[in-house]
């Protein structure tokens, strides 16, 4: 069944608990110059408002270079970046005028400062999985290291300069290890650096550790701490593991081109490019998305695609569009400046945001899984994924259970959020379907199964 039964005994937790993040609706008001003009419908709260203009350039040289490599990148004067913290309470916002905020997820509320705007605009970021460290791409290049308990400046990474480049080396993703001891960066190899490619960074010293070029800057760290994933571009293009503290190639996974209707037959699309990747949060699977608008699932173990959903048609070159929520099973795409939300397990589309002016760069879901935030400048939005209508559950039990394991997934997935908003209907229909004392499992067999969590195959 395309909705696991088990999963259902979890909404008894859901339902049961209060409201948390993408729902608390507490804590102050925003001022109207903070609060931005009014919300979509389906968002629940925007953190910021668009940024003031650009600094004008002072009459030192080195300011005066910094300015026009920003004017060469184009007019972004409202282009943000945003990470949570691991927690799940904060996210930190920052623009193109270098200002980094810190926000409450719950309230809404700016919780304080980091930074006001300056001349270094900030291009990307990742916070790192202890909350300890907070890495801020910069346009000058380099990368500026802040620990965020303290609000202050750890350190600055500079990067080398190459010879006979003709784009700066700005980095595009960063990520740091699980125990938050590195930061590997993707840069264009087409930067006027030396660091283009990946590379891992020792924290807090700034420490180079090793570099890989030839390979695509839109990188993700192994949530397990095994792998640096990226993609190689030769031809033919492949994603490729490198082994963590040594940058060796571990394994690379050709991408296969789709195939489409057409004239006399089906025609392969090409696949090559890829606009976002990522591991689940168990680091079990990689996620991709790709110019032909496939969403796909991998093994990293066995080195294979297993899932390959369509989500859309617009071949877009934008890089960015892809969350996954913190159980592994829902997937967040974007298309354009509309996001859908999939059943990761049957390849359904369940949930369709509309309301963002642009295209979607950015996504994270929360902590608790019932709200998305999309970022595409000038302030982050935070959706409830709560289906606009709900079914109702004043019906026979043995109605409800079915629904909960049909193959309709976005019928089961409304049938969820109606338990999870009626929690007496929800205890009531679970408690009688689902008796923990008939799951108990003899304790050899309980232990062998733990053992083959740890299994390669």
């Amino acid at each position: 069944m395309i909705q696991s039964r088990l999963f259902a005994a979890l909404l008894v937790g859901l339902a049961i608990q209060p409201a948390t993040e993408a729902h608390a609706q507490s804590g102050p008001r925003l001022p109207v110059w903070l609060a931005g003009p009014p919300l979509p419908e389906g968002a629940i709260r925007r953190f910021g408002k668009p940024p003031p203009p650009l600094p004008v350039a002072t009459k030192t040289e080195s300011t005066a270079r910094r300015v026009s490599r920003l004017e060469e990148a184009g007019p972004q004067p409202t282009r943000t970046v945003m990470a949570l913290t691991p927690d799940g309470t904060q996210l930190v916002v920052a623009d193109y005028t270098g200002r980094i905020d810190l926000w409450d997820i719950a309230s809404g509320r700016l919780v304080k400062r980091l930074q006001e705007p300056g001349p270094d605009p900030i291009h990307s970021m990742a916070v790192s999985p202890d909350g300890r460290w907070l890495a801020c791409g910069r346009t000058r290049p380099d990368i500026q290291l802040w620990e965020l308990a303290t609000g202050k400046v750890a350190g600055t990474i500079p990067l080398k300069r190459a010879a006979e480049r003709s784009r700066p080396g700005i980095p595009e993703r960063m990520a740091f290890a699980p125990d938050g001891k590195a930061l590997y960066t993707g840069i264009d190899i087409y930067s006027d650096t030396g660091d283009h490619g990946s590379t891992a960074w020792e924290v807090p010293s700034g420490k180079r550790l090793w570099n890989v070029n030839g390979v695509g800057y839109n990188l993700a760290a192994d949530p397990r701490g095994r792998w640096v994933l990226t993609g190689i571009l030769d031809d033919p293009a492949r994603l490729a593991l490198f082994d963590s503290a040594t940058g060796r190639v571990v394994r690379a996974m050709p991408i296969e081109p789709s195939w489409e209707p057409g004239e006399g037959g089906s025609v392969a699309v090409d696949a090559s490019a890829t606009m976002d990747r990522m591991f689940t949060p168990d680091g079990s699977r990689l996620l991709s998305i790709h110019s032909d608008g496939t969403l796909r699932a991998w093994d990293p173990l066995a080195g294979r695609e297993l899932t390959r959903i369509k989500w859309g048609s617009d071949r877009s070159a934008e890089p960015g569009g892809l969350a996954c929520s913190p159980d592994g099973k829902w997937v967040a795409v974007r298309e354009a400046a509309t996001i859908y939300v999939w059943e990761l397990s049957s390849g359904r589309k369940v949930r369709t945001i509309t309301g963002h002016d642009a295209p979607v760069r950015e996504m994270a879901f929360t902590r608790d899984g019932r709200g998305l935030i999309g970022n595409a400048g000038p302030a982050p939005i935070l959706w409830s994924l709560a289906p606009k209508e709900l079914p109702v559950i004043d019906r026979p039990a043995d109605g409800l259970w079915d629904a909960l394991g049909s193959e309709d997934a976005p019928a089961a997935y409304s049938l969820q959020w109606a338990l999870v908003a009626d929690p007496a209907a929800a205890v009531k229909l679970l408690s009688s379907r689902v008796r923990p004392a008939e799951l108990v499992l003899p304790r050899a067999r309980f232990d062998r199964l733990v053992a083959a969590v740890d299994s390669p195959e």
